[in-house]
């Protein structure tokens, strides 16, 4: 009989599960209605730049804290000042 052999990622998936459904997927639904929300209003009102380019930068950074993502960036000193 074969053994069975626990891996670390064997151990960590239904921690990692109940974060998703009880903690990721709920904020992410409510970051999105609100955010969502929001953008309408200041559309309506004339401000659809900064609700595209403010509010949806600010519900992106949320939404990859609350998932436990780590990102890299490179390339950034080609960035010219005030390039978009």
């Amino acid at each position: 009989m074969k053994g069975y052999v626990v891996s670390t990622s064997t151990l960590l998936w239904l921690p990692l599960q109940l974060y998703k459904w009880l903690v990721v997927i709920p904020v992410m639904l409510l970051s999105t209605f609100l955010v969502c929300s929001l953008i309408i209003m200041f559309s309506a009102v004339g401000m659809q730049d900064f609700s595209s380019r403010v509010l949806a930068s600010i519900w992106a950074r949320l939404n990859m804290l609350f998932t436990l993502m780590t990102i890299e960036i490179d390339g950034r000193e080609k960035i010219t000042t005030g390039q978009s």
